[in-house]
């Protein structure tokens, strides 16, 4: 740090993201640190013996842990129009994924509203939407959907790239459409591209969407590039490319794999994961269903052309330079109650989670509902934000963010060994009556993948951490062979 200071571009903040960017070269563990010393010449007194597998006791002498009941996600019907765009998105769908057809059908209304509504708190209602689910889950239903709506109300305009392989693509992007929604397919693997692998460009392109989510009141500017063999016109040019109040929206899907295997706590602590609205599909594979054309609703479309109208000569969707001129929004008293309440709880839960390296998950979940409930206020074409609609944004963030933060807490890894851990340590609580060493193996990709030793040092870790132990279970008919099994217990009240 001390000598990165002597540069005129040094700054703390960038120093702290550049160590944070820093991998391992190569597989340096203890195995290769032992390989060097025996290279030295020493030699391991205790070669060939490893950590042996502690001895099982008997299951009535640990207190078990029970498994955690998963109850379904509760059903967020969204109120007014957008509920009825809701409705067609399900019943266009060959694969049954309701909570996906809810955030689709948010995604769309908050790009119908861009740039042309805000509420008297500042809150615009732009919004990035992120649906995990397995392959062949019904997940990718939601580009179509969102398309299609697009379409029918004459907007199609307003579909954006892809994605974005830049900061200078995305702001090239929003300087010709400054509302607009990228529909982003195999999220996970752009997610990789731009942390694991440390492509400067693609992490760029992240760092200006953390950026264009914020700048929603603001300004998006360009970075300082060279400028030297520019004309003056071609200089005047690079600098005049601003996006005011921008209005983006993205929709973005993954299949878990993809998107647990690449994130890290990193990850949640840049700031950019955060700014999503994360929805976990509890419904995995599905056949999919014959299902008859339907047309977009009359009423949807007719709501979607009168929210996206505007007045004067300057067209939000063309013109980026320009500041946007909102319909500004009230809250009621009572709605400005939920959500300061909503604000004390975010930040009781940021304390609760920081132990997780997951107290950052919470920092935005207030300015997000607030944001989600004048998209619901307007679907209910009210003139201000009812207490109702409050109590609906908040209820949807809040449910989705404690829910993805629970996956993150055995999900995200910075090693492969905490991985494999947090794996073997959730199945085997997933199972009251545990699991033996072979079934882990079965069960466990990342155990299977590990040498005898690598797969005795994490049931070892696991049992010296105090959350699991190797018991002995008799058999329910009182005949055979007792069964060997690593179950899940409390610590504290291990008599072992």
């Amino acid at each position: 740090t001390d000598w990165a200071k002597k540069s005129v571009k040094y700054t703390d903040q960038y120093s702290h993201k550049t160590w944070l960017s820093f991998k391992p070269v190569g597989a340096v563990n203890f195995e290769s640190i032992f390989y060097a010393a025996n290279q030295a010449g020493w030699i391991n007194p205790l070669a060939g013996q490893g950590d042996p597998l502690p001895q099982p006791v008997p299951v009535e002498s640990v207190r078990i842990i029970e498994p955690k009941i998963i109850l379904p996600s509760p059903t967020f019907k969204i109120p007014g129009i957008l509920g009825n765009a809701e409705s067609w998105i399900n019943a266009t769908s060959r694969k049954n994924q309701p909570m996906f057809a809810t955030q689709t059908a948010l995604s769309f209304g908050s790009t119908v509203l861009g740039r042309r509504y805000v509420t008297a708190q500042r809150n615009w209602p732009s919004l990035y939407f992120l649906n995990i689910g397995k392959s062949a889950s019904g997940k990718e239903h939601g580009k179509w959907a969102v398309e299609t709506l697009l379409e029918a109300c004459n907007m199609d305009r307003l579909i954006g790239p892809s994605f974005y392989t830049s900061d200078a693509g995305v702001l090239s992007s929003l300087h010709v459409k400054p509302v607009q929604i990228t529909v982003i397919d195999e999220f996970g693997k752009i997610v990789e591209t731009s942390r694991v692998k440390n492509s400067p460009r693609s992490s760029s392109a992240m760092t200006k969407l953390i950026e264009a989510f914020s700048k929603c009141d603001g300004t998006l500017r360009p970075q300082g590039y060279s400028t030297f063999g520019l004309s003056q016109a071609d200089v005047d040019k690079m600098n005049n490319k601003i996006i005011r109040n921008p209005a983006l929206t993205l929709l973005a899907m993954t299949t878990p794999d993809s998107f647990f295997d690449t994130v890290s706590s990193a990850s949640v602590r840049d700031g950019f994961l955060n700014r999503f609205l994360i929805v976990e599909s509890d419904i995995g594979r599905q056949v999919g269903e014959h299902v008859a054309p339907i047309s977009v609703p009359d009423d949807v479309i007719q709501w979607a052309i009168t929210c996206h109208s505007y007045q004067g000569l300057i067209n939000p969707d063309i013109v980026a330079d320009q500041p946007a001129n909102p319909t500004v929004i009230q809250f009621t008293r009572a709605a400005l109650k939920s959500f300061a309440d909503f604000d004390a709880e975010c930040i009781s839960l940021m304390d609760s989670h920081e132990q997780h390296g997951l107290d950052e998950m919470f920092g935005r979940c207030n300015e997000i509902a607030m944001r989600l409930s004048l998209i619901i206020g307007l679907s209910c074409e009210s003139p201000v934000i009812e207490q109702e609609h409050a109590e609906w944004a908040i209820g949807y963030v809040r449910h989705h963010a404690e829910k993805i933060v629970d996956r993150m807490k055995l999900a995200i890894a910075d090693s492969d060994f905490e991985a494999a851990y947090n794996q073997v340590l959730s199945l085997i609580r997933s199972h009251k009556h545990g699991l033996t060493q072979a079934e882990i193996g079965r069960a466990s990709r990342r155990y299977r993948a590990l040498d005898q030793r690598g797969r005795l040092n994490i049931l070892n870790t696991l049992k010296f951490a105090g959350d699991v132990n190797l018991v002995t279970i008799p058999p329910r008919s009182g005949c055979g062979k007792p069964r060997e099994a690593w179950i899940a217990i409390n610590g504290e009240h291990d008599d072992n």
